[in-house]
C-alpha cells in the first residue's frame, strides 16, 4: 500500500465510524405541575414516616412556591378540627429538605 492509498483509507474509516453517531438525545423540560405533585407525595409520605401515621391518615395541601424553594402544608388527621399541622420544605431543585411540625 502506498503513502498516497494509506492517506485515503484512514480518513474513510473516520467516516465509517462516524456515520453512525447522532446526536444527543434532548431533555425534555420538567412539568411544574408534576413537579409539585410529586412534592405532595414525597411530603405525605415522608411525613406519615416521622409521626406514626398510615398515609391514609395524612393530609397535604397544593405546594406552594416561596422565593426559590417549596413548601407543603398538611395535617393528621384529615378533616378534623383538632389535627396536628406540618410543613414539608424542599429545595430548589424540588428535594425534600425537612418535615416539621407547625
Amino acid at each position: 500500500m502506498t503513502v498516497s492509498a494509506l492517506r485515503l483509507t484512514i480518513p474513510a474509516a473516520a467516516m465509517l465510524v462516524l456515520v453512525g453517531c447522532e446526536p444527543p438525545a434532548e431533555v425534555a423540560p420538567v412539568d411544574p405541575a408534576m413537579k409539585m405533585a410529586q412534592m405532595e407525595d414525597a411530603c405525605k409520605q415522608a411525613a406519615a414516616t416521622n409521626f406514626g401515621q398510615s398515609p391514609d391518615n395524612v393530609f397535604v395541601y397544593p405546594a406552594q412556591e416561596n422565593a426559590g424553594y417549596y413548601t407543603v402544608p398538611g395535617q393528621y388527621p384529615p378533616r378534623s378540627p383538632v389535627a396536628t399541622g406540618f410543613i414539608c420544605s424542599f429545595d430548589d431543585t424540588g428535594a425534600l429538605t425537612s418535615v416539621t411540625l407547625s
